[in-house]
């Protein structure tokens, strides 16, 4: 091996390994944070969207990246965006704009060559999107950072895993003009809550179509068509990711929480289910159990339930409860070892 190979690989490992670490890190603020609800739920939120969600996008995005971009950031880029945590402390909205500036920086090393340049594009926007909005808040801050970051990634993550995956291509153009669409997100969310929507609406129609929704009949029969363990973790994928595009919509007539809310337990959760299973045993070096139809069940029921919920019209609680009680399952199935030996 020469000198410059073992230099390449040593970044590729420290990447992975910093992707570890933001995955960890994010699991103990997003579990710490629960304990404030009672007493200071904006403070939860904060924590939730402009620190817990990005380290673990983050360090997700870190993890995969050597697989598929052939070379890794500098040392210092992987680790930016976890060292810069402590600025949440003066304010979490200035953490969320030095992580996004951080994030490109190692895009811009790390991914601005080879394959798939649209989904490349598309990663690249979910972090440009959410440093617009975060140093210029729009009337809905949290909303729209949640949004410009989570959903720009899941944008890139999907491009190829449920057209590839698959054996389709997906449709490149649409996904690349997605991407420039999502870029210019910031731009809507300062004209006021109505154009945010209609904005966000137009994204998730192209990104139906980008991915190849209409083959979703096709996702199923081929997802059932694997033995083992792949079909679990496949049905998993094609059930959440199904359910996290017809539920998009849920979150659209809301406002301030229960818009957040009905963002957070459908498409993000739903799109987090698909891929954790399999993304975050693989980051935290585990052997967890497959995942089962129940999970993505709950997330979708919770989504489902959180529109009448906002008009009175069943308890408020019970899509929270449902939430918890899929996130608990989805950590089951991410965190928790297959019994002895499991570790690799």
């Amino acid at each position: 091996m020469t000198l410059s190979t073992g230099i390449v690989m040593n970044r590729v490992t420290f990447t992975a390994k910093a992707g570890k670490a933001y995955v960890a890190a994010a699991a103990a603020l997003a579990l710490a944070s629960l304990a404030l609800i009672p007493q200071n739920p904006e403070l939860h939120g904060d924590i939730i969207v402009y620190v817990a969600l990005p380290l673990l996008v983050s360090g997700a995005f870190l993890h995969i990246l050597p697989s598929y971009a052939k070379k890794a950031p500098h040392p210092i880029l992987s680790l930016a965006a976890l060292l810069l945590a402590p600025a949440a402390l003066i304010s979490p909205r200035l953490y969320l704009a030095l992580h996004s500036a951080a994030m490109l920086a190692a895009i811009a090393q790390a991914a601005s060559k080879g394959g798939f340049p649209y989904q490349r594009a598309l990663a690249a926007s979910s972090y440009l999107s959410t440093l617009g909005v975060s140093l210029m808040p729009p009337g809905e801050p949290e909303l729209a950072a949640l949004y410009a970051l989570t959903a720009g990634m899941i944008y890139a993550v999907n491009s190829t895993a449920l057209t590839h995956t698959y054996g389709f291509k997906p449709r490149g153009r649409a996904a690349s003009l997605l991407a420039l669409l999502h870029a210019l997100f910031p731009a809507s969310t300062f004209l006021g809550p109505a154009p945010l929507r209609v904005h966000a609406a137009a994204e998730w129609l192209l990104y139906a179509y980008a991915v190849r929704f209409d083959a979703a009949p096709h996702w199923l029969r081929k997802a059932g068509s694997f033995k083992g363990r792949a079909k679990p973790v496949h049905l998993n994928l094609v059930y959440s990711s199904i359910a996290a595009v017809a539920l998009f919509p849920a979150w659209l007539p809301l406002t301030g929480a229960a818009a957040i809310h009905a963002y957070a337990f459908g498409f993000l959760a739903l799109n987090v289910a698909a891929h954790g299973p399999v993304l975050l045993p693989l980051a935290m070096r585990i052997k967890a159990r497959p995942p089962t139809p129940l999970l993505p069940l709950l997330l979708a029921s919770a989504a489902a339930l959180k529109p009448p919920a906002a008009l009175g019209l069943v308890p408020r609680a019970a899509p929270c409860l449902l939430f918890l009680a899929g996130a608990a399952l989805l950590a089951y199935h991410s965190f928790i070892p297959e019994g002895r030996g499991a570790r690799r």
